[in-house]
């Protein structure tokens, strides 16, 4: 029997997403459902950080992103129970196998540009659904209830789901940036009159060679313009000390992701300080604020 499914419109697939900032202030949890053709596709009770979403949907969409056509997708399905095809997809997603065992070999793609939902994520715990692009613009999703177990299917725009992804990737973003600025900003009101760093022998924070890896942190975050613009300088044209408020947003970020730990380890105390692990990570910091996660 050939399978035939209704194409659905923009108005019958609809991501529903809700945000809580938590009790302090420091985080936030949301929580995420899709509703497709009047189905729900997700645990409307389950709540996640922010940050352990937008990474799983980052990945998600870069596996969408490299999904390619299948061809004679559903003459290849037409004798095959839908049950019994998402029972395969789940064994082969479960084995970890990257391309498709001989049953399921029409697919010819790994399976992770199959998947249709993020992973390790308690809003879709449980919860199975894959997609597959059947021509340009049109792909079919199939996903099984979670209650019943009860296979669904239906056809969707490829480019619009993946859209609506960016789009929860966009929120989750702004969502960590404004939570940040927050917890930036608190700090400065409690802390930002202590010293951070000082060109002098009593630096709180370093034990062995002090003056020297001070001296060092110092001249980075200025070169690097971690500092605002009004931080003191002597008459070299160069700060002799880094007070808390000293610090711009990325420069807060930069210290409290590494630099705090980086300053306690054993070769920095002794002395070693890498100013090329100081580059690296904050590549990784300045990451943090681009809308795209690496």
């Amino acid at each position: 029997m050939e399978l035939r499914l209704p194409r659905v419109n923009n108005n019958e697939i609809k991501f529903l997403f809700f945000s809580e900032e938590t009790y302090d202030g420091q985080d936030n949890f949301c929580n995420l459902i899709i509703r497709l053709c009047g189905l729900f596709i997700g645990d409307r009770d389950a709540w996640t950080l922010v940050g352990a979403l937008e990474m799983s949907v980052h990945e998600l969409i870069d596996n969408l992103k490299s999904q390619k056509i299948v061809n004679n997708f559903e003459q290849n399905l037409q004798f095959m129970p839908k049950e019994v095809f998402i029972a395969l997809m789940k064994n082969w997603m479960n084995d970890s196998v990257e391309q498709p065992p001989e049953y399921l070999s029409f697919l010819g793609q790994p399976y992770k540009s199959f998947r249709a939902l993020p992973i390790d994520i308690p809003n879709f715990d449980g919860e199975i659904a894959f997609i597959f692009r059947v021509d340009t613009d049109v792909a079919i999703i199939y996903w099984s209830d979670f209650a019943t177990k009860f296979v669904h299917s239906s056809k969707v725009f490829f480019s619009d789901y993946l859209e609506q992804w960016r789009k929860i990737a966009t929120k989750l973003f702004e969502l960590r940036v404004e939570t940040h600025k927050k917890k930036y900003l608190n700090f400065l009101q409690n802390s930002g009159n202590e010293i951070f760093l000082e060109k002098t022998e009593k630096s709180s924070h370093l034990i062995h060679n002090s003056l020297k890896i001070s001296n060092s942190i110092i001249d980075f975050l200025f070169a690097e313009s971690l500092l605002i613009p009004t931080v003191k300088l002597n008459k070299r044209g160069k700060p002799e000390r880094v007070k808390f408020s000293d610090l711009t947003e990325l420069g807060w970020h930069f210290k409290t992701r590494f630099l705090d730990k980086y300053l306690q380890t054993k070769t920095v105390r002794n002395g070693n300080l890498s100013l090329s692990n100081l580059r690296i990570e904050l590549i990784a910091s300045r990451n943090y604020f681009n809308d795209s996660i690496v």
